[in-house]
């Protein structure tokens, strides 16, 4: 055989290596981009999935929440109809006679006492949470949201006369307690990080507004802004849940007493 044949053979094996070559890369290739594409197309199904169950437990939270209300005026409605049945027949609930309305405050009182009792309506929606980009060491003390400032918060609101108050959806009633606890923040029984929601009902968006614009001009407010917390604060229409704690509502029940201690003062706020 000849050098040019020699040649030749090995030009031609080399060139057909090549080809093989590429005829593998273009396989590989396609069959990575199959998987890559099948996955994309996966990874998009899944998020729109996700997407699609997050809005519809968002819908589902809102009915169930909306039934509750509903739940509780039919609650109502059954008690006014025992009272009404009771006086009927001569019997007294109370030890005095009272009126419908006296009645029906008073099971309001009892209810809201033991955080029982759902709200709804025009109120006033405020966040706290730490200054961004801190070491949260002792020198910086004053720019993290401690139980002080939230304490500040849940004062004012229930000094300006609202009617409910919850903190991360955690209810609030006059036995609570908010204890520091490290990086979170005691809440009942309930741990809650930062950022901290406070969410409070009132009577009327007048009754909302005043504690709104007394809230802005707090010395503790504006200090805790020179601070450099977050803070936002707006009016909103807000919707405020029970204990769900049956352990917290007995407490309640247990150490407030009589409804006749808090029905002057819900009256002149209700």
């Amino acid at each position: 055989m000849s050098v040019k044949e020699n040649r030749f053979r090995h030009a031609s094996f080399v060139s057909t290596i090549f080809l093989l070559g590429l005829l593998f890369s273009a396989v590989i290739y396609l069959q990575l981009a199959k998987i890559i594409g099948e996955s994309r197309h996966k990874f998009q199904l899944s998020r729109e999935n996700l997407i699609e169950s997050y809005y519809r437990e968002v819908k589902r939270n809102d009915e169930l929440e909306k039934s509750l209300l509903d739940t509780q005026h039919a609650r109502e409605q059954a008690f006014l109809d025992f009272w009404q049945s009771n006086r009927a027949k001569g019997m007294k609930i109370y030890d005095r006679d009272i009126s419908r309305e006296d009645a029906l405050n008073r099971y309001r009182v009892a209810m809201n006492l033991s955080g029982r009792r759902a709200y709804e309506g025009a109120g006033i929606r405020v966040e706290l949470d730490d200054a961004p980009n801190i070491s949260y060491s002792q020198e910086q003390r004053d720019k993290i949201v401690h139980d002080e400032q939230l304490l500040f918060v849940v004062n004012s609101l229930i000094n300006s006369n609202c009617l409910a108050v919850s903190i991360n959806g955690e209810r609030w009633t006059s036995l609570s307690k908010i204890v520091c606890n490290g990086p979170s923040i005691r809440i009942n029984r309930e741990l809650k990080p930062a950022p901290f929601l406070i969410e409070a009902i009132f009577e009327d968006e007048e009754h909302a507004k005043e504690c709104f614009e007394r809230l802005n001009h707090e010395d503790e407010w504006i200090k805790m802004k020179d601070n450099g917390l977050n803070l936002a604060i707006e009016l909103a229409q807000i919707r405020i849940l029970p204990f769900q704690d049956q352990a917290m509502i007995q407490e309640n029940l247990k150490f407030l007493g009589s409804v006749d201690d808090y029905i002057d003062d819900e009256q002149t706020t209700s």
